[in-house]
C-alpha cells in the first residue's frame, strides 16, 4: 500500500486489495472510542457494485465484531437527486448516526455525489467520510473534488455543496470490472485535464499504466489547472450537459457527451490529431441521434433557466485556455460555432 498524493488536506492511499484489508482497520484507528462503542458505518452504493464487491467489503467489518449498513441507489445521472440524498439522510437519521460515524462511497461518481451531498447535509457535516472510488471517473474526479453536484429534474448540475473526504482508497482491482459503456466517463476527464494541461496523459492511459503513478500525475496536473483557475475544469460542460438533459440522460453517456463537448471547444487545427486519440478510446466527434439544432435549442433553454447573468465560459484564445464572462447571447454564439463543428448536417 502507498500513499498517493492528490494535492489535498486528506490522505489518499493505494494498492490492490487495500479496499478489502484496510478500510476498516483506518476507521477504527481514526474513530473517537472514548466509551469503547464501534463506530456506525454506513455504505452507500449501487446494486452493480454492491453485487461484485459488497460481501468482501463487508467482511473486514464482521472479522471485528461490526456490521455496517448497506444504503443502496440509483447510480446514474437519472438518480443524481435529492431523492436519493433523502434515502442516505433518512437511513442515517433512523440508525442514530451521529458525530464520529461514518459515510463510506463504495461506487462510481454518482455514488459519490450523492453520499457527498448527503453528507454536507447531515449534522452539518460532523461525521467522517471514506471514499472507496470503484471508476475511473470516481478515481480521477469526483473522489477529489471540492464539490459535489446534484441534477434537478432535466437540468445537470443545479445544485452545488462543498465536499471533502476524510480519506481516499484507491484500489486498481475495482477498474477491471467497469462496463464499457462506463468507461469513455473516465476517459473523458482525463481527455479534459489532457486538453488543459498536459496530453502525456493520454498517452501513458493509452499504455495501460500503474494506476498509482498515473492517479498522482493526473492530481498534479489537476492542481495545476486549478491555480490557474478552477473554473477552468468546467470545460465542455455546457453542451455536454444540453447534451444528456435532451436524451434525458439516456442515449449520451456522460463521458461521450463531455468528450463530444470538449472536441466541439478544440481550436480546429487541434480537431485532426485529437480525432485519432478519440478513436483508440472509442469517443465520439459527431452528432449522432440528434440535429446541431435540437442541441442548441435545449442549450438555450438550460441557460435561461439560470437567469440572464453573464457566463463564464472556457475558451480558447492565442494558444491558451481563458475564462471569458460573457452575456447569455454571447454565450449562446460560442456554443453555436461549436456545435456546427460536431453536426455533419451543417458541415
Amino acid at each position: 500500500m502507498d500513499k498517493v498524493n492528490a494535492n489535498r488536506n486528506y490522505d489518499c492511499y493505494s494498492g490492490k486489495e487495500v479496499s478489502f484489508d484496510f478500510a476498516c482497520n483506518y476507521i477504527l484507528e481514526n474513530s473517537e472510542d472514548a466509551e469503547g462503542d464501534m463506530p456506525r458505518v454506513a455504505v452507500v452504493s449501487d446494486r452493480a457494485v454492491a453485487g461484485y464487491y459488497y460481501n468482501r467489503f463487508e467482511n473486514q467489518f464482521i472479522l471485528h465484531d461490526m456490521k455496517p449498513s448497506l444504503v443502496m441507489i440509483n447510480p446514474q445521472d437519472t438518480g443524481k437527486t435529492l431523492k436519493s440524498v433523502s434515502e442516505i439522510t433518512a437511513h442515517l437519521t433512523e440508525f442514530d448516526f451521529g458525530s464520529g460515524d461514518w459515510i463510506v462511497a463504495l461506487g462510481g461518481g454518482s455514488v459519490h455525489d450523492c453520499a457527498g451531498f448527503a453528507h454536507s447535509m447531515y449534522m452539518e457535516g460532523t461525521l467522517n467520510f471514506l471514499s472507496v472510488p470503484t471508476t475511473l471517473n470516481a478515481a480521477a474526479d469526483s473522489a477529489v473534488s471540492r464539490n459535489c453536484y446534484l441534477n434537478v429534474g432535466l437540468h445537470k448540475s443545479m445544485l452545488v455543496a462543498e465536499f471533502s473526504p476524510t480519506a481516499v482508497l484507491l484500489d486498481p482491482e475495482y477498474l477491471e470490472t467497469v462496463p464499457s459503456k462506463f468507461k469513455s466517463n473516465g476517459y473523458a476527464k482525463i481527455m479534459r485535464l489532457a486538453v488543459l494541461g498536459d496530453t502525456s496523459l493520454l498517452t501513458e492511459l493509452k499504455a495501460g499504466p500503474d494506476m498509482r503513478v498515473f492517479l498522482e500525475h493526473v492530481y498534479k496536473v489537476r492542481s495545476d489547472i486549478e491555480k490557474k483557475n478552477p473554473l477552468l475544469l468546467t470545460l465542455g460542460s455546457e453542451i455536454a450537459g444540453s447534451l444528456e438533459t435532451y436524451f434525458r440522460f439516456m442515449n449520451f453517456s456522460e463521458g461521450d457527451a463531455l468528450a463530444l463537448s470538449i472536441y466541439a471547444a478544440a481550436p480546429k487545427e487541434a480537431r485532426n490529431a485529437l480525432s485519432s486519440v478519440y478513436s483508440d478510446f472509442n469517443l465520439p466527434t459527431v452528432l449522432s441521434g440528434v440535429t446541431g439544432k435540437m442541441v442548441m435549442k435545449t442549450l438555450t433553454e438550460n441557460i435561461k433557466a439560470k437567469g440572464r447573468r453573464p457566463l463564464n465560459v472556457v475558451d480558447y484564445e492565442t494558444g491558451r485556455w481563458v475564462i471569458k464572462n460573457l452575456t447569455a447571447e454571447e454565450a449562446l454564439k460560442v456554443f453555436e460555432e461549436r456545435i456546427k463543428a460536431i453536426d455533419l448536417q451543417q458541415a
